[in-house]
């Protein structure tokens, strides 16, 4: 038999350079066997992970859940705590005004029982200097007439005690 060297040269053309590759395919493939492998573990650890993170996410949404419902509560109390404070600062203001009226009107009572007591003073007072007027003239004039009496009295006496020595002196 006789080998054709021409067709063997064409099927080492052909072929040898896929027999050289085989090697490095069969590398190429135990590599992408290992990788695969190594894909395997890491979607495993990637799930394992998202999982996790998911976990993470539900405790997170959880807890930011139960925060927002504290925040509504105090929102709520806030609302409540601001009616009763304002409802309170209205209740002490209208006290305070009822006060304010109530110490007003007193003192206005009382004003006006002053200017009375004032015009009951003034009018005594006025009473009072015109009867001491009307007694210190009733005085005076009584004096005056006293004293005119008192006059003439003097001037009889005067005139008697004459008319008595008068008659010693015509007796004598």
């Amino acid at each position: 038999m006789s080998v054709d060297l021409g067709a063997l040269r064409k099927f080492q053309d052909t072929w040898g350079p896929v027999l050289d590759a085989l090697p490095a395919v069969m590398d190429a493939v135990a590599k992408q066997a290992d990788m695969d492998r190594d894909m395997a573990i890491q979607q495993k650890e990637l799930d394992k992970a998202k999982k996790q993170v998911q976990k993470a996410y539900d405790e997170a949404d959880r807890r930011l859940q139960v925060a927002n419902e504290d925040l509504v509560k105090l929102a709520e109390r806030k609302k409540e705590m601001l009616a009763e404070i304002a409802a309170e600062k209205e209740e002490a203001i209208s006290k305070s005004k009822a006060s304010i009226d109530r110490a007003t009107s007193r003192l206005s009572a009382i004003e006006t029982r002053i200017a009375e007591a004032e015009a009951k003073l003034n009018s005594f007072e006025a009473d009072v200097a015109t009867k001491q007027r009307e007694a210190q003239q009733a005085h005076d004039e009584l004096v005056a007439t006293h004293n005119a009496e008192i006059k003439d009295l003097e001037k009889r006496k005067k005139a008697a005690e004459d008319a008595l020595d008068k008659l010693r002196a015509k007796l004598g």
